[in-house]
Order: C-alpha cells, then sequence, then structure tokens
C-alpha cells in the first residue's frame, strides 16, 4: 500500500464515496478499503470552530460578519474557510455548502 493509495482513498472517502466504490476505483479489495476507511469514519472531520463556521457560511453570512460574531480576525476566518475547502476538495463556497448537505454536516 503507498501513500498515494492511501490519500486517494482518504480523498475518495471524504468525496463521499462508498466502500465499495473506493475499492474498484483504487483496485483494492473491500476488505483491505474498509480497514482503511474504518478509523476516517470515527474521527470528526472538523473542528467545532469549522463546523461553526461552515454553519454561518451555510446561512449566507460574510466573512465580516462571521469575524465581528465570533470576535476574531477576519483573516482567521478566511483561514478556517480555506481549511474547510482543503478538507472537502471544494474550490468555492457554493461547493462546500453544497458538500455539507450532501454529507450531511448541515440539515
Amino acid at each position: 500500500m503507498t501513500a498515494a493509495n492511501k490519500t486517494l482513498i482518504q480523498s475518495l472517502f471524504i468525496d463521499g464515496k462508498t466502500t465499495k466504490e473506493i475499492a474498484f476505483e483504487v483496485g483494492l479489495n473491500l476488505k483491505t478499503v474498509q480497514r482503511l476507511v474504518s478509523p476516517m469514519r470515527n474521527k470528526e472531520l472538523f473542528s467545532p470552530s469549522e463546523r461553526y463556521i461552515l454553519v454561518a457560511i451555510a446561512n449566507g453570512l460574510s466573512t465580516k460578519e462571521i469575524s465581528a460574531e465570533l470576535r476574531l480576525s477576519i483573516q482567521t476566518i478566511n483561514t478556517y474557510r480555506i481549511h474547510l475547502m482543503e478538507k472537502t476538495n471544494c474550490r468555492n463556497s457554493c461547493q462546500l455548502i453544497a458538500w455539507g448537505f450532501k454529507n450531511k454536516y448541515l440539515i
């Protein structure tokens, strides 16, 4: 198992693929993929602050409004936003919100 395969499996899992889909795409047997994905299911993807900011973005708040509400700098909010997008492989807020609904982080 290469580091590249592990990274690919993690990214496919974050994208919401099932273990069967991941196994097929990576070319590994299902048990191997299940063993690798299992710890990811138990690990919380976002910190509490990142979850709050994801909900705030989905509710239409601007970075400046989130910054004022949390009493954090605009740069700190932008850093959280960047972390959210990196963790979800999203390129913009619209994709991030769609990802949140698809993966049940937003209701």
